[in-house]
Protein backbone atom coordinates (compact mmCIF):
# COMPACT_ATOMS: atom_id res chain seq x y z
CA UNK A 1 0.00 0.00 0.00
CA UNK A 2 0.81 3.30 -0.88
CA UNK A 3 2.12 5.73 1.84
CA UNK A 4 -0.17 8.78 1.91
CA UNK A 5 1.94 10.67 4.32
CA UNK A 6 5.13 10.54 2.32
CA UNK A 7 6.04 13.96 0.68
CA UNK A 8 6.39 12.13 -2.40
CA UNK A 9 2.87 13.90 -3.92
CA UNK A 10 1.92 14.99 -7.60
CA UNK A 11 -0.83 17.21 -8.41
CA UNK A 12 -3.37 13.86 -10.12
CA UNK A 13 -2.51 11.57 -6.81
CA UNK A 14 -3.52 14.21 -4.29
CA UNK A 15 -6.82 14.79 -5.86
CA UNK A 16 -7.31 11.14 -6.53
CA UNK A 17 -7.31 10.70 -3.01
CA UNK A 18 -8.48 13.37 -0.88
CA UNK A 19 -8.92 12.01 2.01
CA UNK A 20 -5.52 12.69 3.32
CA UNK A 21 -6.90 16.45 4.10
CA UNK A 22 -10.35 15.63 4.55
CA UNK A 23 -10.53 12.56 5.97
CA UNK A 24 -11.76 13.17 10.04
CA UNK A 25 -10.04 10.07 11.11
CA UNK A 26 -6.72 10.44 9.08
CA UNK A 27 -4.27 11.17 12.12
CA UNK A 28 -0.55 11.88 10.61
CA UNK A 29 2.46 12.54 12.76
CA UNK A 30 3.08 15.46 10.43
CA UNK A 31 2.00 18.16 8.33
CA UNK A 32 1.26 16.78 4.78
CA UNK A 33 3.11 18.79 1.69
CA UNK A 34 0.15 20.87 0.13
CA UNK A 35 0.48 21.71 -3.62
CA UNK A 36 -0.07 25.32 -4.48
CA UNK A 37 -4.13 24.88 -4.94
CA UNK A 38 -6.03 26.02 -8.10
CA UNK A 39 -8.45 29.17 -7.78
CA UNK A 40 -12.12 28.11 -7.89
CA UNK A 41 -12.16 24.97 -6.33
CA UNK A 42 -13.25 24.05 -2.69
CA UNK A 43 -9.79 23.97 -1.31
CA UNK A 44 -8.87 27.36 -2.35
CA UNK A 45 -11.25 28.63 0.69
CA UNK A 46 -9.39 28.28 3.89
CA UNK A 47 -12.96 27.87 5.52
CA UNK A 48 -13.93 24.81 3.94
CA UNK A 49 -10.97 22.97 5.29
CA UNK A 50 -10.98 20.32 7.65
CA UNK A 51 -8.50 21.49 10.73
CA UNK A 52 -4.97 19.86 10.49
CA UNK A 53 -3.08 19.53 13.46
CA UNK A 54 -0.49 22.60 13.73
CA UNK A 55 -2.44 24.72 11.45
CA UNK A 56 -3.74 27.65 12.73
CA UNK A 57 -7.41 27.59 11.49
CA UNK A 58 -8.70 30.53 13.32
CA UNK A 59 -6.19 32.93 12.19
CA UNK A 60 -7.20 32.13 9.05
CA UNK A 61 -10.58 33.02 9.92
CA UNK A 62 -9.93 36.01 11.28
CA UNK A 63 -8.05 36.96 7.99
CA UNK A 64 -11.04 35.90 6.05
CA UNK A 65 -13.21 38.36 8.23
CA UNK A 66 -11.16 41.38 7.66
CA UNK A 67 -11.03 40.31 4.04
CA UNK A 68 -14.88 40.85 4.12
CA UNK A 69 -15.13 43.71 6.31
CA UNK A 70 -12.59 45.60 3.59
CA UNK A 71 -14.77 44.86 1.00
CA UNK A 72 -17.78 45.70 2.45
CA UNK A 73 -16.25 49.33 3.10
CA UNK A 74 -15.34 49.92 0.02
CA UNK A 75 -18.90 49.52 -1.27
CA UNK A 76 -19.89 52.72 -1.40
CA UNK A 77 -16.71 53.84 -3.36
CA UNK A 78 -17.26 51.12 -5.92
CA UNK A 79 -20.60 52.54 -6.48
CA UNK A 80 -19.59 55.86 -6.63
CA UNK A 81 -16.96 55.06 -9.40
CA UNK A 82 -19.52 53.12 -11.24
CA UNK A 83 -22.85 55.43 -11.64
CA UNK A 84 -22.36 58.39 -13.93
CA UNK A 85 -20.81 61.47 -13.28
CA UNK A 86 -22.92 64.30 -12.70
CA UNK A 87 -23.25 66.04 -16.00
CA UNK A 88 -21.47 69.12 -16.24
CA UNK A 89 -23.93 70.52 -19.26
CA UNK A 90 -25.33 73.67 -18.30
CA UNK A 91 -29.01 74.14 -18.08
CA UNK A 92 -30.86 74.65 -21.49
CA UNK A 93 -33.35 77.37 -21.83
CA UNK A 94 -36.12 76.39 -23.76
CA UNK A 95 -36.36 77.72 -27.95
CA UNK A 96 -38.89 79.43 -28.78
CA UNK A 97 -40.13 80.06 -32.64
CA UNK A 98 -40.02 83.91 -32.54
CA UNK A 99 -36.74 84.33 -31.03
CA UNK A 100 -33.16 82.90 -31.01
CA UNK A 101 -32.61 81.12 -28.18
CA UNK A 102 -29.12 81.67 -27.17
CA UNK A 103 -27.35 78.96 -25.00
CA UNK A 104 -23.47 77.74 -24.05
CA UNK A 105 -23.85 73.72 -23.05
CA UNK A 106 -20.78 73.79 -21.03
CA UNK A 107 -19.03 75.97 -19.03
CA UNK A 108 -15.45 77.51 -20.01
CA UNK A 109 -16.56 76.45 -23.33
CA UNK A 110 -16.42 78.08 -26.34
CA UNK A 111 -19.35 76.15 -27.83
CA UNK A 112 -21.98 78.44 -27.77
CA UNK A 113 -25.68 77.48 -30.16
CA UNK A 114 -28.48 79.52 -31.17
CA UNK A 115 -32.00 78.07 -31.99
CA UNK A 116 -35.04 78.56 -33.11
CA UNK A 117 -38.10 76.17 -33.20
CA UNK A 118 -40.23 75.57 -36.36
CA UNK A 119 -41.33 71.69 -38.21
CA UNK A 120 -40.33 68.93 -40.34
CA UNK A 121 -42.35 66.71 -41.86
CA UNK A 122 -42.86 63.21 -44.02
CA UNK A 123 -45.67 61.30 -46.13
CA UNK A 124 -48.14 64.22 -44.26
CA UNK A 125 -47.33 63.61 -40.92
CA UNK A 126 -45.53 66.85 -38.61
CA UNK A 127 -43.60 67.22 -35.97
CA UNK A 128 -41.81 70.12 -34.05
CA UNK A 129 -37.82 70.52 -35.21
CA UNK A 130 -35.09 73.29 -33.89
CA UNK A 131 -32.51 74.91 -36.09
CA UNK A 132 -29.64 75.44 -34.44
CA UNK A 133 -26.79 77.63 -35.41
CA UNK A 134 -23.31 76.56 -33.78
CA UNK A 135 -19.62 77.78 -33.52
CA UNK A 136 -16.92 76.68 -31.72
CA UNK A 137 -14.31 78.93 -32.79
CA UNK A 138 -12.25 78.92 -34.85
CA UNK A 139 -13.94 75.57 -36.50
CA UNK A 140 -16.56 76.30 -39.47
CA UNK A 141 -19.99 77.29 -37.64
CA UNK A 142 -22.44 74.44 -38.63
CA UNK A 143 -26.20 74.45 -39.40
CA UNK A 144 -28.02 71.86 -37.05
CA UNK A 145 -31.63 70.45 -37.80
CA UNK A 146 -32.74 68.28 -34.26
CA UNK A 147 -36.36 66.78 -34.33
CA UNK A 148 -38.18 63.27 -33.13
CA UNK A 149 -38.52 61.06 -36.03
CA UNK A 150 -41.20 59.05 -34.56
CA UNK A 151 -44.38 59.00 -36.51
CA UNK A 152 -42.05 60.00 -39.38
CA UNK A 153 -42.10 57.84 -42.51
CA UNK A 154 -38.43 58.55 -43.56
CA UNK A 155 -35.73 55.93 -43.27
CA UNK A 156 -32.95 57.30 -41.02
CA UNK A 157 -30.76 54.60 -41.01
CA UNK A 158 -28.74 55.20 -44.41
CA UNK A 159 -27.94 58.67 -42.83
CA UNK A 160 -26.71 57.92 -39.39
CA UNK A 161 -22.72 57.57 -38.33
CA UNK A 162 -19.39 58.39 -40.18
CA UNK A 163 -20.53 55.84 -43.20
CA UNK A 164 -23.84 57.87 -43.34
CA UNK A 165 -25.00 57.92 -47.30
CA UNK A 166 -25.14 62.18 -46.99
CA UNK A 167 -21.05 62.32 -46.61
CA UNK A 168 -21.38 61.06 -50.07
CA UNK A 169 -23.88 62.63 -52.04
CA UNK A 170 -25.35 66.16 -51.59
CA UNK A 171 -29.01 64.79 -51.25
CA UNK A 172 -29.72 67.85 -48.43
CA UNK A 173 -30.80 71.22 -50.03
CA UNK A 174 -31.25 74.38 -48.49
CA UNK A 175 -33.59 77.12 -49.83
CA UNK A 176 -33.53 80.23 -47.66
CA UNK A 177 -36.37 82.74 -48.72
CA UNK A 178 -36.80 83.02 -52.12
CA UNK A 179 -33.19 82.24 -52.98
CA UNK A 180 -32.11 79.15 -55.17
CA UNK A 181 -31.97 75.77 -53.44
CA UNK A 182 -28.28 74.53 -52.86
CA UNK A 183 -26.86 71.31 -51.77
CA UNK A 184 -24.46 70.40 -49.49
CA UNK A 185 -23.56 67.17 -47.71
CA UNK A 186 -24.19 66.48 -44.38
CA UNK A 187 -23.69 64.18 -41.48
CA UNK A 188 -26.47 62.67 -39.10
CA UNK A 189 -26.25 60.80 -35.72
CA UNK A 190 -28.62 60.36 -32.58
CA UNK A 191 -28.14 62.27 -29.29
CA UNK A 192 -29.83 60.59 -25.83
CA UNK A 193 -32.37 57.81 -27.84
CA UNK A 194 -34.69 59.26 -29.61
CA UNK A 195 -33.41 62.60 -31.13
CA UNK A 196 -31.97 62.62 -34.33
CA UNK A 197 -29.65 65.16 -35.63
CA UNK A 198 -28.96 66.57 -39.53
CA UNK A 199 -25.40 68.10 -39.51
CA UNK A 200 -24.66 70.39 -41.91
CA UNK A 201 -21.03 72.89 -42.42
CA UNK A 202 -21.95 75.52 -45.49
CA UNK A 203 -19.08 78.17 -46.31
CA UNK A 204 -18.74 81.01 -44.53
CA UNK A 205 -20.89 83.03 -46.67
CA UNK A 206 -24.36 81.12 -46.38
CA UNK A 207 -23.99 81.09 -42.69
CA UNK A 208 -23.23 84.80 -42.46
CA UNK A 209 -26.54 85.35 -44.84
CA UNK A 210 -28.73 83.30 -42.75
CA UNK A 211 -27.94 85.27 -39.77
CA UNK A 212 -27.93 88.82 -41.53
CA UNK A 213 -30.56 91.48 -41.57
CA UNK A 214 -31.70 90.67 -44.74
CA UNK A 215 -32.98 87.11 -43.93
CA UNK A 216 -34.26 88.40 -40.80
CA UNK A 217 -37.98 87.20 -40.55
CA UNK A 218 -37.60 85.29 -43.87
CA UNK A 219 -38.38 81.71 -44.45
CA UNK A 220 -36.09 78.80 -44.93
CA UNK A 221 -36.59 75.62 -46.26
CA UNK A 222 -34.43 72.32 -45.67
CA UNK A 223 -35.09 69.44 -47.47
CA UNK A 224 -33.44 65.71 -47.57
CA UNK A 225 -34.29 63.39 -49.80
CA UNK A 226 -34.75 59.35 -49.44
CA UNK A 227 -31.27 57.77 -49.41
CA UNK A 228 -33.17 54.90 -52.17
CA UNK A 229 -34.45 58.35 -54.24
CA UNK A 230 -38.24 56.50 -53.60
CA UNK A 231 -40.88 57.85 -51.11
CA UNK A 232 -41.71 61.47 -49.58
CA UNK A 233 -38.81 63.83 -48.64
CA UNK A 234 -38.17 65.36 -45.07
CA UNK A 235 -39.17 68.81 -45.41
CA UNK A 236 -37.65 71.14 -42.77
CA UNK A 237 -39.31 74.54 -42.37
CA UNK A 238 -38.26 77.52 -40.32
CA UNK A 239 -38.98 81.10 -40.08
CA UNK A 240 -35.68 82.89 -38.52
CA UNK A 241 -36.73 85.46 -36.11
CA UNK A 242 -37.24 89.24 -36.53
CA UNK A 243 -34.04 90.44 -34.66
CA UNK A 244 -30.69 88.75 -35.83
CA UNK A 245 -27.81 90.54 -33.77
CA UNK A 246 -28.16 87.18 -31.54
CA UNK A 247 -27.37 84.56 -33.80
CA UNK A 248 -24.97 86.94 -35.25
CA UNK A 249 -23.01 87.16 -32.01
CA UNK A 250 -23.33 83.09 -31.88
CA UNK A 251 -22.16 82.93 -35.32
CA UNK A 252 -19.63 85.65 -35.61
CA UNK A 253 -16.18 84.10 -34.25
CA UNK A 254 -16.69 81.40 -36.54
CA UNK A 255 -17.20 83.67 -39.74
CA UNK A 256 -13.65 85.23 -39.68
CA UNK A 257 -11.04 83.74 -42.07
CA UNK A 258 -7.69 83.21 -40.16
CA UNK A 259 -5.30 85.28 -42.23
CA UNK A 260 -1.94 83.83 -42.00
CA UNK A 261 1.13 86.07 -40.70
CA UNK A 262 3.15 87.37 -43.69
CA UNK A 263 6.33 85.77 -43.79
CA UNK A 264 9.61 87.19 -43.64
CA UNK A 265 11.33 87.42 -47.26
CA UNK A 266 13.45 84.98 -47.78
CA UNK A 267 17.24 85.83 -48.76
Amino acid sequence: MRNTDSFESSTDSRYANPSVYASPGHVSSRVPYRMPEPRGSRWADPASKMRVPGRDTYGSEFIRMARFFVRIACVPALLLSSSPLQSQEAPKPAPRANAWTISQPYPNNPLRQATVVGSVSAAGASREAELQIECRAPELARINLLFRPTSLQFDLDPFEGPPGIGQKRKLLQMQPDADPPVSYFFSGFYIKSDVFVLAIAPPRERTSEIVSVAFAGKPIRIQVSPADDKGDPLVFTFTLPATSAPAQDVAKPCLVLKTKAPQPPSK
